[in-house]
């Protein structure tokens, strides 16, 4: 997903491939430390890149690359310092570093604390809602390139800025926050490495595309016989999920005065509004578009939500059964005026 760094709303796919593991593979991970960087399932994280920069040429200057866990590989991160790409990964592995006395976690914890914020934690399962205070680090150091990687011909050491973010003052231990984040932007002051941490934070989002695409539109439940439908029918509805996403993002990150300044013609078409208004409202659309958010709970309600537990907030499967419905509306509405 491609976000805006200010607002953090989605601007669309930027990059998506297909990938099918092979049973022929299946335990091939024992062998992952003398298998060709290439050939691995790791190595999707520097194709997706290749990929963008193919696409944005200069502009990838411009573009920061988030990503979690997986892709805290050395090959991958030496490939984004040596394209002067921008990165911000989360760390998995607690490296050496060419401090010999500190790994690399104890080592950017040891440094003075640059500040303190708070972050509402939704509740979620048996998690209770809280407000969590987040305490702050940053440091550079050298990373140590990993023994069995010698023969690669990658170099000693790779210079990274280095964020920490954990949780204090909390009893629950099971759930602390707690990130190590690799990044190359700059960390010179406490803004610049806060400003590391929202970045980082805006990496959810992809979550949210990944929940609109199967649990939403329904990928997952397709049924289909051979491969190539699959992907055709997956490629469609992923652009769909990320209307139905960017719907969803402004109607519920925007207060009711500043929706207003953005209409339903900014993701709908006149004829999807109107007939979404007579669908709804069951009267004559109005001449000025209403707001997005009225776009959003009215789609929701036509695929049967009703917001019994006062949220506001509409579930995947009703949106994409509104949407679902809206355009078999729109299409018998197209269908009627080529002969009226």
């Amino acid at each position: 997903m491609l976000l805006t760094e200010n607002t953090g709303r989605s601007i669309g796919l930027i990059e998506q491939s297909w990938y099918c593991r092979d049973n022929a593979g299946y335990g091939k991970s024992k062998n992952k430390r003398t298998r060709d960087y290439h050939e691995k399932e790791s190595y999707k994280w520097e194709y997706a890149s290749r990929k963008v920069a193919e696409r944005l040429s200069t502009k990838m200057l411009d573009v920061i690359s988030v990503c979690d866990r997986e892709a805290d590989i050395y090959d991958y991160l030496y490939y984004k310092l040596n394209n002067n790409q921008r990165f911000i990964v989360r760390a998995r592995e607690n490296r050496k570093t060419t401090s010999s006395e500190y790994k690399l976690f104890e080592q950017v914890l040891l440094t003075p604390a640059l500040g303190i914020y708070k972050v509402k934690i939704q509740q979620k399962g048996g998690r209770k809602e809280r407000i969590a205070k987040i305490q702050y680090h940053s440091a550079t150091v050298e990373l140590v390139l990993p023994k069995h990687q010698k023969k690669t011909g990658y170099p000693a050491t790779l210079c990274l800025n280095i964020v920490a973010a954990k949780e204090i003052d909390t009893k629950d231990m099971e759930s602390k926050l707690e990130w190590i984040i690799l990044t190359s932007e700059p960390i010179d002051t406490a803004e610049d490495t806060r400003q590391v941490i929202r970045n980082y934070e805006l990496r959810w989002r992809i979550e949210d595309y990944h929940k609109a695409w199967k649990s939403g539109v329904g990928v997952e439940e397709l049924r289909l016989q051979s491969k190539e439908n699959l992907e055709r029918t997956g490629s469609i509805f992923a652009f769909v999920a990320v209307r139905l996403l960017q719907m969803r993002e402004i109607a519920l990150a925007c207060p009711d005065e500043l929706n207003k300044d953005i209409p339903v013609t900014a993701l709908l078409t006149a004829d999807e509004w109107k007939v979404l208004w007579i669908a709804t409202k069951k009267s004559k659309p109005p001449k000025e578009p209403p707001d997005i958010k009225w776009a959003y709970k009215n789609l929701g309600k036509l695929g049967g939500w009703y917001d019994s537990k006062r949220t506001g907030i509409v579930g995947w499967p009703a949106l994409w059964k509104g949407w679902f419905r809206l355009m078999d509306k729109v299409e018998t509405y197209n269908d009627a005026k080529l002969y009226f």
